[in-house]
């Protein structure tokens, strides 16, 4: 999948092609939700409310 130019991201979710997950920003700022698919990569969704994107589910995948 690859990060958003951090050093850790975790997918949450698989669905018909889609993943979405949680992934660290430059600098170590605060995670971003991502979406991402075959067509169009990783995209930075931000971060949802204005808080941490980080809401982790069991069995999930991760790249570090």
């Amino acid at each position: 999948l690859g990060t958003l130019q951090g050093t850790f991201s975790h997918a949450t979710a698989v669905s018909n092609g889609q993943v979405v997950g949680y992934a660290q920003t430059a600098g170590a700022t605060p995670f971003h939700a991502f979406s991402w698919t075959q067509a169009t990569g990783m995209v930075d969704l931000g971060t949802p409310g204005g808080g941490q994107a980080r809401r982790a589910r069991r069995g999930g995948a991760s790249h570090r």
